[in-house]
């Protein structure tokens, strides 16, 4: 009896969900048939319903987000691929999205001035003082960038560091600096708020801090004390050791510069200036000019990148005067075995065709020497990449001194035992 019961009930449930699928299902199909009629037929009312599936302000806003993360331009709109792509997904898309790079970038400044006043409010609610870390920076156009970045806890306890101003600067002074600054400080309304600037080791940052405590002083009646707010940049100190360690003078750091310099410019040299450019450097810089030299010769043509390339399976990064780690990937790859071997051959075969001075040949001693530069720039590496981004705390930094000043005075000690010997020899 209770297994008949049982079994009733079952057959009593799956009746109910039967009647409420079909009286659903007939809901459903009546509305589509009223849908039907009213619009005259089913293509009408198939695309009736693509338009209304549609979210226009997401589609908005995430067309925005491609065109800006990706840095596409704003001409992407006007490209019959990406409509064709984008009909392919709706066939109502024409009716939704933009077709002129006019609308794409009124949406990027409508959308522009709605994060900003997020931005705004995050840092006027923020708990903590707002810390901002400063610098210049040359776009491929040549202009002067002053790029700013604030660091500060919400009202939620979540840090935030973010870049909020990109301004053109007249020149490299703190003058002009606090110029472009002050405006920025005043838009975001967190000119009462700031803590700590960081900066690099330029003294043009002094003048921007002394001008900004005079400010404060004057126009706040806030005693900002430069001497404690200004906070030196870490990984900028890490580039002066080492840049210290390369170039053993100011000329020969000048004479990079100017290098660099007309790199950015692109000025081709003739095969005479080129000649001069190598002896120069090959002077100035011993083994290590020598690798610049090669690896300069190796990308001076596809014909020899493809020669070497062919034979290493990888080509050999070039230095610039700027980045000190692009010297030491420049040897830590010349250094591996293979390519080392083909290096060798590589020069040799250039010397004997006379595109290449036999004085850039890398000998037996000029190997054991990069080995020892490499040896001695590693722990820069390491420490450049321990305190990048978020991860440069103060005791982070305090470790990462005391390792390096361990480093440079183990290494001096056996530099100075190896010369010993070698004078006793």
């Amino acid at each position: 009896m209770k297994g008949h019961l049982q079994r009733t009930h079952e057959i009593t449930i799956e009746l109910s969900s039967s009647i409420v699928r079909t009286t659903a299902g007939a809901t459903v199909q009546g509305l589509y048939d009223q849908l039907l009629l009213k619009l005259g037929n089913e293509s009408d009312l198939n695309h009736e319903i693509f338009r209304r599936t549609v979210n226009q302000e997401v589609v908005t806003q995430t067309l925005i987000d491609l065109v800006i993360v990706r840095r596409l331009p704003f001409s992407c709109v006007e490209w019959p691929e990406l409509h064709a792509f984008t009909q392919a997904l709706n066939p109502t898309a024409r009716s939704f999205i933009p077709t002129s790079h006019n609308t794409l970038k009124t949406g990027i400044i409508t959308w522009f001035i709605q994060a900003k006043d997020i931005v705004r409010k995050r840092l006027q609610s923020s708990q903590t003082k707002i810390h901002l870390a400063v610098d210049i920076w040359t776009s491929p156009s040549h202009d002067l960038l002053l790029g700013v970045c604030a660091s500060f806890v919400d009202a939620q306890d979540s840090y935030h560091n973010i870049l909020i101003g990109l301004r053109v600067v007249r020149g490299h002074s703190g003058e002009n600096q606090w110029h472009a600054l002050l405006p920025l400080l005043k838009e975001y309304m967190i000119e009462r708020r700031i803590g700590i600037v960081i900066g690099d080791n330029a003294t043009t940052n002094d003048t921007l801090c002394r001008t900004m405590a005079q400010w404060f002083t004057s126009e706040q009646k806030i005693n900002w004390n430069q001497a404690y707010c200004r906070l030196r940049c870490v990984g900028h100190i890490l580039n002066l050791i080492v840049q210290a360690f390369l170039f053993q003078t100011e000329e020969e750091e000048h004479f990079m510069a100017m290098y660099d310099q007309e790199d950015q410019n692109n000025d081709e040299p003739d095969e005479v200036q080129q000649k001069e450019r190598a002896s120069s450097i090959r002077t100035k810089m011993g083994v290590l000019g020598k690798v610049h030299n090669i690896v300069v010769h190796i990308r001076a043509s596809p014909q020899r990148t493809a020669e070497f390339t062919k034979e290493a399976g990888r080509t050999i990064p070039l230095n610039n005067r700027t980045r000190w780690n692009s010297w030491y990937t420049m040897i830590k790859v010349l250094l591996q075995t293979e390519v080392t071997n083909v290096v060798r051959n590589y020069t040799a075969r250039h010397v004997t065709s006379s595109t290449l001075d036999k004085r850039d040949e890398l000998t037996n001693q000029d190997l054991t020497l990069l080995r020892t530069i490499k040896g001695y720039l590693e722990v820069f590496e390491s420490a450049t990449l321990f305190l990048q981004g978020q991860q440069a705390t103060i005791e982070r930094v305090y470790e990462a001194m005391d390792i390096i000043t361990i480093h440079v005075n183990d290494f001096l000690v056996c530099r100075t035992i190896e010369s010993s010997e070698l004078l006793t020899n």
